[in-house]
This record gives C-alpha cells, sequence and structure tokens, in this order.
C-alpha cells in the first residue's frame, strides 16, 4: 500500500505535468500517413524494441557519443566527463554508444526498471571501479543463472555484461525480462510494438506508452474530478484519447529542438485533443490576464498599455 500511494502521488504530478505539455505539444493522429510509413522502416530508423520487456512503459535512449560531439555540448567541460569515464569504467566517454532505460508498468512492490549501456569498445565489468559495483572477489551474485555485481548504494539493483561491449542494470526481479526481450521469441508489448514504428531523435528519445496505465490513470482522474476546477476536468479525458507521447531532441546545432508528439487512439481522438489544447491555451490566457489585473496598478500608464497588449 505504502508502494501504491508514493504511485498514486507520482501520477498525480504526471497527470499535472501532461495536461502543461499537452498545451504546448504537438499532436499527431497515430494512424496517419507519416506514422504509417515508419511500419516499413529499417531498424536504423526507428527506435527499435531492443531490451524492451512486454510489460515496460516507457523507454529511454541517450545516443551519448553523438551528444558529446555536437555543437550544443561544446559549452560544457567534456574533459572533465572523459576524465571521469576513464577513471570509473575505463574506457573514454567517447566510446559509449547509447544509454537505454526502460520503466516497468507499476505494480504492488517496489518500481522496476532496466538501464543498458552499450560502448564502442569493450567493457571489463570486473575493471569497473569499486565506488559503483561491487565486483571485488567473491562478490558476484546468481540471478536466474546470470552471473551479476551488485550496485553500491543501490539495494536490489545489479549490474550484468550482456556482452563485451553491453552492460545492464536492473533491478533483480526485472533483469531477466530486460535481457530476454532481445530475444526474437519474445512477445511484443505496447511499448515495444510502438518502438518498432517510431523514428527516434538525433540525441535522445523518450516513448512512453499509455494503454497499459489507461486504466489506473482513468481511474484516478474519475475519483479526483470533485477536486479539479471545472474548466480543467475535460482534461481528465486525456489517457483515453492518447496511445502515446513521444518526446525527441535534437542538438545537432548550438541551438538544439525539442519535439514533442501527443500520438492520438483515433482521428476522433486527435481531433478531442486539438479542442483540449486550444481551450487550454485559452483558459491559461484568461488565468494569465486575472492575475496580472491584480498585480498591476490602474494608474500606471505603462501597466495599463501592458493589460491591453495582453488582452
Amino acid at each position: 500500500f505504502h508502494h501504491m500511494s508514493r504511485f498514486n502521488a507520482l501520477m498525480l504530478r504526471l497527470t499535472s505535468v501532461l495536461i502543461l505539455v499537452a498545451i504546448q505539444g504537438g499532436l499527431s493522429d497515430r494512424s496517419n500517413s507519416a506514422v504509417a510509413q515508419t511500419l516499413g522502416a529499417s531498424s536504423s530508423d526507428v527506435l527499435g524494441s531492443q531490451f524492451v520487456p512486454s510489460d515496460a512503459i516507457v523507454v529511454g535512449e541517450l545516443k551519448i557519443a553523438e551528444t558529446l560531439n555536437s555543437p550544443a555540448a561544446e559549452m560544457y567541460p567534456i574533459e572533465i566527463v572523459d576524465a571521469w569515464a576513464e577513471q570509473n569504467l575505463g574506457i573514454a566517454a567517447s566510446s559509449l554508444e547509447s544509454l537505454r532505460v526502460v520503466l516497468a508498468a507499476p505494480g504492488p512492490g517496489e518500481p522496476q526498471f532496466g538501464a543498458v549501456l552499450t560502448s564502442s569498445a569493450d567493457i571489463d565489468l570486473k575493471g569497473v571501479s569499486q565506488s559503483l559495483v561491487r565486483n571485488g572477489e567473491g562478490e558476484a551474485l546468481e540471478v536466474n543463472g546470470r552471473t551479476c555485481f551488485g550496485v553500491v548504494d543501490a539495494r536490489g539493483v545489479v549490474v550484468y555484461q550482456h556482452d563485451a561491449r553491453t552492460i545492464v542494470v536492473a533491478t533483480q526481479a526485472y533483469l531477466d525480462a530486460v535481457v530476454r526481450s532481445t530475444e526474437r521469441s519474445s512477445s511484443r508489448g505496447t511499448l515495444a510494438r510502438l518502438a518498432e514504428s517510431n523514428p527516434p531523435g538525433v540525441n535522445a528519445t523518450i516513448l512512453s506508452a499509455i494503454e497499459p496505465v489507461r486504466p489506473m490513470a482513468t481511474g484516478m482522474l474519475q475519483a479526483m474530478a470533485g477536486q479539479i476546477p471545472p474548466p480543467l476536468q475535460p482534461f481528465a479525458n486525456i489517457p483515453s484519447l492518447l496511445d502515446a507521447i513521444v518526446l525527441r531532441m535534437n542538438l545537432a546545432n548550438t541551438e538544439g529542438s525539442v519535439e514533442l508528439n501527443l500520438l492520438a487512439v483515433d482521428k476522433d481522438s486527435a481531433s478531442q485533443l486539438g479542442e483540449l489544447i486550444n481551450n487550454g491555451l485559452e483558459f491559461g490566457r484568461q488565468m494569465g490576464l486575472a492575475q496580472m489585473a491584480g498585480d498591476l496598478d490602474p494608474n500606471d500608464p505603462m501597466a495599463d498599455a501592458t493589460r491591453r497588449y495582453m488582452e
């Protein structure tokens, strides 16, 4: 119950963020031709379902080497990142290709997750700093027949060497699901199918499937209906209208860009979402004007001009 109450609080915060994001984000009908075209794309053109278990609801991927080499990264202390990687992982940061993180659908126990680090150079797990991994003599663990090491200061989290250039960090209970999801015979869940049909961002991507948590999210919002201001109550329908949320980041130039897509269940849902976004924008404008009216001095000509401009 304690874990579920924590999750409910988290879902409430995420729902609030989603409402704000929906007001500013892009909107797509998942059945439209632009998305349908990706179904026939090659594996290099899509995010892909590698290391995405059937019960996962969120997958995020950061292309580390490309991001470190992007123009936007020139202002950051890359030398420090390189030194940290050499000291703690035994390889240069520029050799780290990608980091993929997956989150499982919520359950009655602790949250389950996995993270997969891939490199263009071999990684010796026993050479990783003991400040990060308990990889000393006699400290190996067996998890579902796989030799792992515990992660320092992270109870129940282990690290496993999948191959010479791939390391998996996961909760013990989720490690097997993460590793088995790479097998051709493994079942594909909602998120995995979405990942197989959506292109990645240039540098980073976050993809979230709504369907697995739709009943829980809808139930929570309906239970909170009396606490939601009437103008915002229609936003409680968002989970029933959405199939997925896709966030892509592009740091190929110094300005950088972030693209948000809301994939609707169908065309009717996309139309309803569009109406919600427009209503949300108008509600936000009215709220801003009301706040401004209370803060501005009606006898100040500049304040009056500002108010008229906003109207």
